[in-house]
């Protein structure tokens, strides 16, 4: 019964299923180290600084709701309450210089940048907007009128210089915005009531520190945005891909383009200074332009998609001792089937614990010539052949280097993985075509009785 091929499928099936606990378990691994990576990041941050985004200058006006008396009788409260007024035209000129920094074995891209941004309002809007508020009946208090800056994180900031109409102005430290508090601002009232009629044109440089990636909040009606960095893989993220960039060895550049009619930004923040808080970067990709710094050597995320293809390395190679055993006439007992499907399972193990050291590729090199060793050295005792054995090595050694090359390959994983399985399927298929499964089995069954009698 032992012998029987179709009970010796059952207990392959048996044995592949006994597998899944040390693959699931170095998946679940490989999590864990994705997650104490994140967890580096943040202690980064808190020496360094956070992830970085700034908005373009507003023109906010204060003012208070009066109370209202309800018909219940209850009276609500006066309510600080502000007015956006966008610029009408703003352009942001970034330059970033990024670099790796340690944290343990983990290494977080920073930078540090400089940014230029001119625009322009127009006084008619700012006055338009004041007399809209003095003729609200629910309307109390109208504070004076400030540029505010807004920003995610105040301890990056280095340098900055305001100039107004081409004078040279001195901010004031915090966006007065209280939801978003972080920034910096310039009391207008004298200049609106100076400048009548006029354009109001600001020039605004910033030096700031940041981790990870970097993002532009446009508020103004027409917004231009463009980015360079030392850094040769960059993730275009938000609500907009840039309209054009370029990518070489060491850098890269970028350049978007947007308007209010696409990004209705200014009405968002409004609402959400009405509310409790303002959560700008969790909602990068509906109002944020801007990149991630990607790490080249993500070495979590290359482990996990390896390991997608180990039921396929165990599976087949299954198969392969199956149909050797029953052609060859050798007998492979189930603890030897188990034995070289941990020895696959260990590869993972052993390349998610190398590569944190020595990069992923040396990892993946030196995984793969201890476990090719390994079943070498089990192998040529178990089929008592060498030529079946090094056969067998060499086609494991290169699923493996196609399996590299299939991680590499970002865009066209999918696609050259499911060629790769539709390949073997049909190598399988054509191998064994010839194959009578009917008189295999029957075969096994007398010779196993020739050696009962």
């Amino acid at each position: 019964m032992f012998k029987s091929p179709s009970f010796k499928l059952i207990l392959m099936l048996f044995l592949f299923l006994l597998l899944v606990i040390p693959i699931t378990m170095v998946q679940l691994k490989t999590e864990d180290r994705a997650s104490s990576q994140n967890q580096a990041q943040y202690a980064v941050a808190r020496h360094w600084t956070g992830k970085q985004w700034l908005g373009s200058p507003v023109i906010a006006i204060p003012y208070q709701s009066k109370a209202i008396v309800q018909d219940n009788g209850y009276t609500s409260a006066p309510r600080q309450l502000w007015t956006l007024i966008p610029a009408r035209e703003a352009s942001l000129e970034a330059e970033l210089s990024v670099e790796n920094r340690k944290k343990g074995i983990y290494e977080i891209p920073v930078y540090q940048s400089r940014f230029h941004l001119n625009g322009s309002f127009q006084t008619e809007d700012i006055n338009a907007a004041l007399n809209k508020l003095a003729s609200d009946p629910t309307v109390g208090h109208i504070g004076q009128a400030i540029l505010s800056l807004s920003f995610a994180d105040m301890r990056g900031l280095e340098q900055q210089s305001l100039k107004i109409n081409e004078l040279k102005r001195d901010f004031e430290v915090g966006s007065k915005l209280k939801n978003l508090p972080q920034g910096l601002h310039y009391p207008l009232s004298e200049l609106i009531d100076k400048a009548k009629n006029e354009t109001l044109r600001f020039e605004l440089s910033l030096q700031l520190k940041g981790m990870s990636e970097i993002y532009y909040l446009p508020l103004a009606q027409n917004n231009q945005f463009s980015l360079q960095a030392n850094w040769p893989h960059p993730k275009f993220m938000g609500a907009q891909l840039p309209n054009d960039y370029q990518i070489e060895n060491d850098s890269f550049s970028a350049n978007w383009q947007s308007n209010h009619f696409a990004l209705d930004n200014i009405s968002y923040i409004e609402s959400c200074l009405k509310q409790n808080t303002c959560a700008v970067i969790e909602s990068k990709n509906r109002l944020l332009l801007g990149v991630d710094f990607i790490n080249p050597v993500d070495i979590y995320l290359k482990t996990e998609r390896a390991i997608k293809y180990a039921f396929l390395l165990i599976g087949l190679s299954f198969m392969v001792f199956y149909i050797i055993e029953h052609i060859k006439t050798l007998s492979m007992h189930p603890i030897q089937y188990a034995f070289v499907g941990l020895a696959i399972a260990i590869f993972y193990l052993l390349l998610l614990a190398l590569a944190e050291h020595i990069g992923f590729a040396l990892a993946y090199l030196v995984s793969v010539t201890a476990c090719s060793t390994l079943l070498y050295g089990y192998l040529r005792r178990v089929l008592n052949s060498k030529p079946l054995t090094l056969s067998f090595t060499i086609g494991i050694i290169s699923l493996w280097a196609l399996l590299y090359i299939i991680i590499q390959a970002e865009d066209f994983a999918l696609l050259m993985g499911s060629i790769l399985v539709f390949v073997l399927l049909s190598a399988l298929m054509l191998g064994t075509r010839n194959i009578d499964w009917y008189k295999l089995g029957q075969n096994t069954k007398t010779k196993v009785d020739e050696s009962l009698s």
